[in-house]
């Protein structure tokens, strides 16, 4: 099974060039040493997006999950008649809410800083 160079997680090919690299050194082949840097530099800048984007992935799932527990707890609101568990209800409501609101802040300073 062949795998593209995009479906290789960014951290072993890292150790696949400094391997390369470590070989390069050994044989004595500046050249090589030289192209196998230039690739690692490109490598880690690659890795370091790849990194933000998995932790914004991160963010959106809480966001999503945050949402998914709101829209029970309303559901649960409608279809409950038990005072005293709506009252809980309402408190996890709000709190789920300040929960979003710190998360769709966090979900917002990515794009402001990309």
């Amino acid at each position: 099974m062949g795998y593209s160079n995009q479906t290789i997680f960014p951290a072993r090919r890292v150790d696949d060039y400094l391997d390369l690299l470590n070989y390069a050194k050994q044989i004595g082949d500046v050249q090589w040493q030289s192209d196998i840097l230039e690739i690692l530099s490109e490598l880690t800048v690659a890795g370091e997006g790849y990194d933000r984007n998995e932790e914004l992935q991160e963010l959106w799932k809480d966001f999503d999950r945050i949402n998914d527990q709101l829209l029970a707890l309303f559901s649960n609101l409608r279809e409950v008649p038990n005072a005293g568990m709506k009252s809980k209800w309402i408190e996890e409501i709000w709190e789920l809410k300040l929960a979003r609101i710190a998360a769709s802040k966090k979900i917002q300073g990515f794009y402001k800083e990309g």
